[in-house]
C-alpha cells in the first residue's frame, strides 16, 4: 500500500501493485517489481523440495514442538516451528531431488542436554471394541527416583505419515495426509511407563513413535528419542 508524505501535494511512498514508489533526492521515482525470467537451479529446486517436505511433516506438531523446541528458540529469539524446522530439514532430510523425505530416525521433535530416558520403548495394545493404546515404558535408576529429576514430565508422539482423508467429493478421493497424536503432559519420570490413546480410525496404519522429558519448571529439557516403526493394529 502506498502512502502520500505531506498530504496530497507531497510525494507517494510504498507499493502499488507491482510498482514502488519512493522519494530521492526530493524527485518522486518509482520501480516495477518484476519476477526473474531465470530458471531455478537444481540446487535451488532441492532446497524448495527440502523446506516444503520439513513443513509438511512438522505441521500437525505444533503442540509438542511448542515445548520441546521453545527453550532453543527462546536462546535464539526465534519461534519454536522456525527452531525446528532449521533443525529437521538440515539434519533430518534424506534422498536425492526429487525423491527428498523425511528420515525419521534423525528427526528431533525436542532439543537440548538434559539426561533422556534410559532405555525406553513402545508396545501397542488394546481392539475396535475396546479401543487402542500405545504403551510407553523405561528403566527408572535409583538416581531418577531423586527431586528434582524424578519429577521430570515425558512427552509422548506418534505420528502418522499415511492417512487416507474422508471421500468429500472427487478432487479429495485417495489424497494422504498426516495425523499426530500427541501428549504433552504426561507421566513423571519416576513411573517408568506412560500410555498414549490412539483412535480407531489410525489402526492399520503404520506410525513413528517419539518419547521426550523436560523438567517440570519447563526450563530444561531432553533431545527426544525415536522408537521406531510400528504399526498399528498389529
Amino acid at each position: 500500500m502506498a502512502t502520500l508524505k505531506n498530504g496530497i501535494f507531497g510525494g507517494v511512498s510504498g507499493k502499488v501493485g507491482n510498482t514502488i514508489y519512493y522519494m530521492l533526492n526530493g524527485k518522486q521515482m518509482a520501480r516495477k517489481v518484476g519476477r526473474t525470467a531465470k530458471s531455478p537451479t537444481s540446487a535451488q529446486l532441492a532446497n524448495r523440495q527440502a523446506m516444503k517436505v520439513t513443513i509438511d511433516f512438522l505441521r500437525p506438531l505444533s503442540a509438542i514442538i511448542r515445548t520441546g523446541f521453545g527453550l532453543e528458540a527462546e536462546r535464539r529469539n526465534i519461534y519454536p516451528q522456525n527452531a525446528a524446522v532449521g533443525y529437521n530439514k538440515s539434519c533430518a532430510i534424506k534422498g536425492q531431488y526429487p525423491n527428498l523425505e523425511m528420515d525419521y530416525e534423525k528427526v528431533l521433535v525436542s532439543t537440548g542436554n538434559m539426561l533422556k530416558l534410559y532405555d525406553p520403548g513402545a508396545t501397542w495394545s488394546g481392539n475396535a471394541e475396546d479401543g487402542y493404546s500405545l504403551w510407553f515404558n523405561w528403566d527408572v535408576g535409583m538416581e531418577d527416583r531423586e527431586w528434582p529429576r524424578c519429577n521430570d514430565v515425558v512427552l509422548l508422539l506418534a505420528y502418522f505419515p499415511e492417512v487416507a482423508l474422508p471421500e468429500e467429493g472427487e478432487n479429495r478421493e485417495g489424497f494422504l495426509h498426516a495425523e499426530a497424536c500427541i501428549k504433552t503432559d504426561g507421566a513423571r519420570r519416576k513411573e517408568g511407563q506412560d500410555v498414549l490413546e490412539i483412535p480407531a480410525h489410525l489402526a492399520g496404519r503404520p506410525m513413528e513413535v517419539y518419547i521426550a522429558v523436560v523438567s517440570e519448571n519447563g526450563r530444561k529439557i531432553a533431545d527426544s528419542q525415536y522408537l521406531g516403526r510400528m504399526m498399528a493394529g498389529s
